[in-house]
């Protein structure tokens, strides 16, 4: 349920309701080998202004989220969708992914991100 919350506040533009089912220490890395996947964001701050801000200010609105599938195993949630949005000048940013989510006391501690890194850097420039 915390994943599908997280998602559907991601498809509405919804920051802070991205993060109400998070720890407040949660992590956030981005695989990759660009700009945004050298580091683990870590905490909501750190999260919003260093990644989310990054790439939702490249983008036109929310992002449009259709779940292909999940699974749980383990203590971790897995989802693969994909996701769809505009640049700013118009251009479509659709991308694959696949997150990996860890869990402590009910909630998200721990996300991990597989997307195609090429059309991220192609959007960001």
């Amino acid at each position: 349920q915390a994943v599908l919350a997280m998602h559907e506040a991601i498809g509405r533009g919804d920051i802070d309701g991205m993060f109400a089912p998070m720890t407040d220490d949660v992590t956030f890395r981005v695989t990759g080998n660009h700009a945004l996947g050298q580091r683990v964001y870590q905490g909501k701050d750190d999260i919003v202004n260093n990644l989310l801000m990054t790439i939702f200010g490249r983008l036109d609105g929310g992002v449009e989220i259709d779940i292909i599938s999940m699974a749980a195993e383990d203590g971790k949630v897995f989802i693969h969708f994909t996701g769809k949005a505009k640049t700013r000048e118009g251009e479509p940013y659709n991308n694959e992914y696949v997150q990996v989510f860890s869990f402590r006391d009910g909630k998200i501690s721990g996300i991990v991100e597989f997307l195609d890194t090429a059309l991220l850097a192609k959007v960001l420039g």
